[in-house]
């Protein structure tokens, strides 16, 4: 059975959106007995990190199940975002969870929603998350995101695929592993409508990209948006789920896509295509900001009285 999730929306300014990312009665990650690098600290090399132990919790994807009737007073809407902030980057095994979710972006206006969210387990390794805003609350001010949690049933251990509201979203890991270096906090964004008509296959593979564009300065325990740019992306191809994942003091951005799962004459051989990214919460400390595919780092202050600005610091592939 279900268990909504009824959640406070973002009525307030950086405060209240620190609070809307914290777990709800998740467990403390169990101290990792090595040391952690401090956010002011010299940079961890994420690459350098051995891989995490991963283990496929089903079988192969099945069809996504069409999402349940929304309840009264609202209406179907996508997720932009879930995040972890456990420090091992990952659900835990075993138990009810609260998963940290939002939708919005820079610029956008929002005041007075909720977000009403559920998970179901519809098959061996197979989560459907249902989603919903509802409007219920009047208020004179403009946020660009709406904050809340999607009620996760207990999840055995393994990798999970994630459907959302009857479509492909991401791949979701559970463990309780402690990380050797950490903390470690993750955010991803689902992958996006396929076009032309060609059905998502669920392949997702590294998508090289040409740029990436962050802020300079940022205030801590906000969502923060990183502009990812393809200046070809290949003719058929889906913008796949982009992990954003945080160890100590680096950040490691990986974009996905696509390949087309039929014959597709578009007309074009590609086209350039934009996308974002999001940040999981950080705290204040100076961050090096990687992106696969890209050489090259970018620097990121987090700051505390700090409004989010624009993006401000780009990396980008050398020009021939």
């Amino acid at each position: 059975m279900k268990r909504w999730c009824h959640v406070v929306p973002l009525v307030a300014a950086a405060t209240l959106l620190a609070g809307c990312f914290l777990f709800h009665g998740s467990p403390e990650p169990t101290p990792t007995p090595t040391p952690t690098a401090d956010a002011g600290g010299s940079p961890v090399d994420a690459g350098a990190l051995p891989p995490p132990t991963r283990r496929d919790a089903g079988g192969p994807t099945r069809p996504p199940p069409p999402p349940p009737p929304p309840p009264p007073g609202c209406e179907p809407h996508d997720l932009g975002m879930a995040c972890t902030d456990t420090g091992n980057g990952a659900v835990p095994v075993g138990v009810t969870y609260e998963l940290p979710v939002a939708f919005g972006g820079p610029g956008e206006c929002w005041c007075g929603e909720q977000i009403e969210c559920a998970g179901e387990i519809v098959g061996p390794g197979q989560l459907a998350l249902s989603s919903f805003v509802c409007v219920e609350l009047l208020c004179d001010g403009c946020f660009p995101y709406v904050q809340g949690t999607c009620t996760l049933p207990p999840l055995d251990e393994g990798d999970w695929h994630v459907t959302m509201n009857g479509r492909d979203a991401f791949d979701l890991r559970v463990t309780d592993e402690t990380p050797a270096i950490g903390p470690i906090d993750a955010c991803v964004t689902p992958a996006g409508e396929p076009l032309f008509g060609c059905p998502l296959s669920w392949n997702p593979r590294p998508e090289p990209v040409d740029q990436i564009c962050i802020p300079g300065t940022i205030p801590p325990g906000v969502p923060t948006a990183v502009e990812v740019t393809d200046f070809c992306l290949q003719c058929g191809f889906t913008l796949g789920s982009c992990e954003v994942v945080r160890t100590a003091n680096t950040v490691r951005v990986v974009p996905t896509g696509h390949p087309p799962s039929c014959d597709i004459d578009c007309g074009i051989d590609c086209t350039p295509t934009e996308s974002r990214c999001f940040l999981p919460p950080l705290e204040e400390g100076v961050y090096t900001v990687t992106i696969d595919g890209l050489q090259g780092a970018l620097t990121l202050t987090v700051d505390e009285g700090v409004p989010p600005g624009p993006a401000t610091s780009c990396l980008s592939v050398p020009e021939d």
